[in-house]
């Protein structure tokens, strides 16, 4: 019981140091984010840079 406790503990600790994502800065001077939409061909296309 006192070892689940403590890595409990721990894991809450890791997750509130650790950032939960990760932003990265546009890829060029001109870049524009496209949002996630439907292709040509009906298949989903995540949103991607541009």
């Amino acid at each position: 019981m006192k070892r689940s406790l403590k890595v409990f503990a721990l894991c809450l600790a890791l997750s509130t140091i650790l950032p939960g994502c990760v932003v990265a800065p546009a890829p060029g001077p001109g870049a524009v984010w496209v949002p996630g939409h439907y292709g040509p061909y009906g298949g989903w296309v995540p949103g991607h840079w541009r």
